[in-house]
């Protein structure tokens, strides 16, 4: 484990191996332990900083990007039928 970033931090914090972490991103923990060097991506941090706040980021980010659809006048993707997305092609 990497004593130095986030990573590390964030295992500290939720008591989890890398091995936990990754499997909780859906990442291999060769391309977790990848990301997490002197700057890792904002993405990176942002996912850690989620797992240790406890928060689930699908129902953060769902509503959210569905009003950015609406707003904009499109259906969400997932509110999309197969024939919308086949007519836009």
């Amino acid at each position: 484990m990497n004593s130095k970033g986030y990573l590390a931090s964030a295992a500290k914090a939720l008591s989890l191996s890398d091995k936990e972490i990754a499997h909780k991103l859906g990442l291999s923990v060769a391309a977790l332990r990848s990301l997490d060097g002197p700057v890792p991506p904002s993405y990176l941090r942002l996912a850690l900083a989620a797992l240790v706040a406890g928060l689930d980021p699908d129902s953060v980010l769902k509503p959210a990007l569905a009003a950015a659809y609406l707003h904009k006048g499109r259906k969400a993707v997932d509110q999309e039928r197969p024939s919308d997305v086949d007519r836009r092609r």
